[in-house]
């Protein structure tokens, strides 16, 4: 990676959509300012360029926007007005954890008042519904709860940030459903983790056969602070339904925190050939590149 900005260009269609968002969390992670140039529907970037030229694409590209107003734009679509007030209240927090999701203060606050003027101009009416928007977005633009985990892994950065909220996930997986421990996809998965959540999974892992309301307590107890507030409010309040849901999102968050690694690994490797190309070493850089392609390869098994 050669420069600090990335725009995405994805087909027009509901996987381009949904690609934007995976890509989300892995730019964040190698540091990138991303903005996404929307291609019309039923388009891909080939057939655009085939169709109406390349000066065309480069109107489109000049019109791109950050991802976080992309993504806000896709949930709240001409369709929130007319939606029922139960899906007009699971969009308003799917907004609301897109901005907190945001690592920087002013990009969220910014966030919250572009989402004001989207409802706006989608003239939605409702007292009620704008009321809950704006308390979501407040609470949202404010940052990441500030008591517990989340302030102290805050303060490791904006790449920790997002790999400890995917641990989280994968946590409470494992803590809705302990069985899923002795499945050998998701022990393998484990290999990913770091830091203190390790010894939360090494305690979930030795109640999995008990009765959850002969572990709760104890099991809180004996969590770290810095994970304690996530892990009670899962088991009060829990998000999956079996547990084959829960082996399911917890292989896709491994496969996502895995990726991120590889993001951070990356972003160091090509900061150290920028330094190597500055001091004139084209051996070291050479070799830097050669170890970054070996450690690919081995990764992905070839």
């Amino acid at each position: 990676r050669f420069t600090p900005r990335a725009t995405l260009l994805f087909d027009g269609d509901v996987a381009g959509r949904e690609a934007v968002g995976k890509s989300r969390g892995v730019c964040a992670a190698a540091g990138l300012d991303t903005r996404v140039a929307a291609m019309p529907s039923g388009m891909d970037p080939d057939d655009f360029v085939r169709e109406r030229g390349p000066e065309a694409l480069e109107r489109v590209l000049d019109q791109a926007r950050s991802i976080l107003e992309y993504l806000i734009d896709q949930v709240l679509d001409e369709s929130f007005p007319r939606s029922n007030p139960n899906e007009q209240a699971s969009r308003v927090r799917m907004v609301a954890q897109l901005i907190r999701d945001e690592t920087d203060p002013t990009v969220r606050a910014m966030a919250e008042g572009y989402a004001d003027k989207v409802v706006a101009r989608l003239g939605v009416s409702d007292v009620r519904t704008i009321r809950a928007l704006h308390a979501q977005l407040r609470r949202a633009a404010t940052g990441p709860d500030e008591s517990g985990s989340h302030r102290r892994q805050q303060g490791k950065g904006e790449q920790k940030w997002g790999e400890a909220q995917i641990a989280l996930e994968m946590l409470g997986c494992a803590i809705e459903f302990p069985e899923i421990l002795d499945d050998l996809d998701v022990s393998a998965s484990m290999s990913a983790l770091e830091g203190d959540i390790i010894h939360a999974f090494k305690l979930a892992r030795d109640v999995r056969n008990i009765p959850k309301s002969d572990w709760e307590e104890s099991f809180l107890a004996h969590l770290q602070p810095s994970i304690h507030d996530f892990a009670a409010q899962r088991l009060a309040v829990p998000r999956i339904e079996d547990a084959a849901q829960a082996r399911s999102e917890f292989l896709w968050n491994a496969q996502k925190l895995k990726r991120l690694h590889l993001a951070r690994e990356h972003a160091q490797v090509v900061r150290d050939i920028h330094e190597a190309g500055a001091q004139g070493d084209v051996q070291e850089e050479n070799e830097l590149l050669l170890e970054a392609v070996r450690k690919q390869k081995e990764r992905l098994g070839l």
